[in-house]
């Protein structure tokens, strides 16, 4: 399953990562993305900012997760000596797999369900 809830929030599966040449932490990730899941079939895709992603973190209204070498990591925000930034956590610990997630995003409309909160 790529999507589902997790106590009644939706929580979303990070298939896709577009980086910059940017060496800090805080701005290495510029977009990430996946697609809505429905019965078997994947929906459309979307992707957003990694702050559009933030403020939905921070919203408390979806949360993220993604899988590399077959486990699934909790995207969640750390805090870098330059600013907030995603990264994965497993088992108590920050990692940076989402540098692994090698698929790049494609820009895409807004899906029904909207934009990150202001």
């Amino acid at each position: 399953m790529r999507a589902g809830k997790v106590d009644g929030v939706p929580n979303l599966c990070i298939k896709c990562v577009t980086k910059s040449r940017k060496k800090d932490p805080c701005q290495r990730i510029s977009r990430l993305g996946g697609n809505l899941w429905n019965g078997g079939k994947d929906f459309p895709e979307w992707s957003f900012t990694q702050d559009e992603i933030m403020a939905r973190l921070r919203s408390g209204r979806f949360k993220y997760h993604t899988y590399v070498e077959g486990r699934r990591y909790e995207i969640g925000i750390a805090e870098g000596p330059t600013g907030p930034y995603l990264s994965t956590h497993l088992d108590g610990q920050w990692n940076d797999k989402l540098l692994f997630v090698h698929r790049r995003c494609k820009e895409v409309p807004d899906v029904h369900w909207g934009r990150a909160p202001k």
